[in-house]
């Protein structure tokens, strides 16, 4: 074997042995910055080059080192900015090796930098992961420059491939981390938890999840946003805090275009969303639309004060909006059934007292009417008509019979003692009435709004009517109280038990009252153990109390 072959097959075996020890750290998993510092070491001494580095793709036409077999010119960490012919320009304009024989003379950062370390000329190699220009290596010599390019892209397609590794990797625990807290916040919309506590849960979440220090869940009102769940600390924006999204930023690009958007430099920019972004000294921000019923109801925003936001942040944060939306969606439908079934029920007592009036103020004083005429009628009767007599005697009968089942059809409706005195005198005259002894007990600080009032003693009268109907009952025991604003009432027999909502009592339409005044009717009936009906109503968002 020649002295030139031996030398040959040298370099070859020292070329597989680097290129060896490069993959094995490749295939072990290694972090990223142990196999680019590795390579960039391994391909100086093997290519015999003094200056070797390895770059990354920034954002408008910037590259940053990330690694480098020397400091000089350009230490690892410099960001470089692409604005004259050279090797790692031309990589990102073609996607293709590039070589330049001299720097002499040539315009840009990097032209100048390579001169005053005396370089000459430059060769480099593309590194391409997952099919996207990544970065780049570059061969920096003094002399001529070899033609090595290939050599040097076996090293690449390592490099590549452990970016490549890394970040599969990094996007399965991203993933699994993804869907853990996704699991939670729609948990959360499942069991329909206030919205406060369902802003605040999204807004830790997607913080944790990028890895941000402040995330806002915002409202828009018109051409403003306010801020309605916050995570993560920051002087310059707190919960409740509004703005008018009079200039540039992601609020106001989500507003109007109804998509993500993202932003990574407020500087210069007019309005008071870039001011507070300014101030607060926001480097990056994303967000992505809450669209409920097809309008664009806020947005969840990420905020970054140092990095970039990773890439995609603005599809991952849209994973968080459409629950957030299910959640509102959910609450405005079941406040709107509410609200609906309540101005029902305030129809219906309406109703009610219109026709107790119209009884009371028409038929009644009619009846009432032609029994005083009977009466005069009666005095002035012939002596001895005793056929007449009796027809009229019969009558006025008849008409004061028609009148008691009036008034009580009009009680019934809506007595007039319920109005005038409150729960008490009204269940004191059920009581009365009832052929089953009744232990009546009221203690209210206060009396309940009249929605609450009026659904309490229907609610009591049903429920009594039953135990009379039904039960076999030999007492009945009712007690109502109030405090902190939440009336309670119960009504219990000692009868046979078994009475179920379903079974004709009336029991159905006193859950729908109770229901739809954000109350709670709860039946407790096993056989042969008597009955017990417990009711509670909110007195909020039912108006002022009743007068008296």
């Amino acid at each position: 074997m020649s002295r030139g072959e031996s030398a040959g097959t040298t370099t070859l075996a020292d070329e597989q042995a680097a290129l060896r020890r490069v993959a094995t750290l490749v295939a072990s998993g290694a972090a990223p910055n142990a196999v680019f510092d590795l390579v960039t070491q391994e391909a100086s001494r093997l290519l015999g080059v003094p200056i070797l580095t390895m770059i990354r793709y920034g954002p408008d036409r910037t590259a940053t080192v990330i690694s480098a077999a020397s400091d000089k010119p350009f230490p690892v960490g410099t960001t470089l900015a692409l604005d004259g012919p050279s090797v790692i320009a031309t990589i990102l304009e073609t996607g293709k090796t590039a070589r330049i024989e001299s720097y002499e003379g040539l315009p840009g950062e990097i032209a100048a930098g390579l001169r005053a370390a005396g370089a000459r000329s430059a060769y480099g190699v593309p590194i391409v992961v997952d099919g996207e220009l990544w970065g780049a290596m570059a061969a920096i010599q003094t002399a001529v420059v070899p033609d090595d390019e290939s050599r040097l892209a076996d090293f690449t397609e390592l490099v590549a491939s452990a970016i490549s590794n890394a970040q599969a990797r990094e996007d399965l625990r991203y993933l699994a981390a993804e869907q853990a807290s996704l699991r939670r916040v729609a948990t959360l919309v499942a069991h329909h938890a206030p919205s406060d506590e369902l802003f605040a849960l999204v807004g830790d979440e997607v913080k944790t999840l990028l890895g941000v220090p402040f995330v806002a869940v915002t409202r828009y009102e018109g051409r403003r946003v306010t801020v309605v769940g916050a995570a993560g600390g920051n002087p310059h924006i707190s919960l409740g805090g509004s703005w008018t999204l009079d200039g540039p930023s992601v609020s106001a690009t989500v507003l109007d275009t109804g998509r993500s958007a993202r932003m990574d430099e407020y500087t210069g920019l007019a309005g008071e969303v870039a001011a507070i972004a300014q101030t607060a000294g926001f480097q990056s921000v994303a967000g992505a639309p809450i669209v409920v019923a097809g309008h664009v109801w806020g947005a969840i925003i990420a905020v970054s004060t140092s990095d970039p936001l990773p890439d995609r942040s603005e599809t991952r944060i849209a994973e968080y909006t459409e629950l957030v939306a299910t959640a509102i969606s959910n609450a405005a439908t079941t406040e709107e059934l509410v609200t609906s079934r309540a101005r029902i029920v305030a129809a219906s007592d309406e109703g009610r007292r219109r026709l107790e009036r119209d009884l009371h103020d028409g038929t009644q004083q009619r009846l009432i009417a032609l029994a005083l005429d009977i009466q005069r009628l009666q005095t002035r009767l012939p002596v001895g008509d005793a056929t007449t007599a009796k027809s009229l005697s019969e009558l006025q009968s008849e008409i004061e019979s028609i009148l008691e089942e009036l008034q009580e059809l009009s009680r019934g409706l809506h007595p007039a003692l319920l109005a005038r005195g409150g729960l008490l005198p009204p269940l004191q005259a059920l009581a009365r009435r009832s052929p089953i002894p009744v232990d009546l007990h009221v203690t209210t600080e206060q009396r309940p709004p009249e929605p609450v009032e009026i659904a309490t003693y229907y609610a009591v009268a049903e429920t009594l009517t039953n135990a009379i109907k039904h039960s076999h009952a030999s007492q009945v025991r009712i007690e109502i109280q109030s405090a902190d604003g939440m009336l309670k009432a119960s009504v219990r027999d000692d009868g046979i038990g078994g009475a179920k909502a379903g079974d004709g009592t009336g029991l159905i339409g006193l859950i729908d009252r109770i229901a739809a005044l954000s109350g709670t009717l709860h039946l407790h009936s096993p056989p042969h153990d008597g009955t017990i009906i417990e009711i509670e109503l909110p007195y909020a968002a039912h108006g002022p109390t009743s007068p008296g």
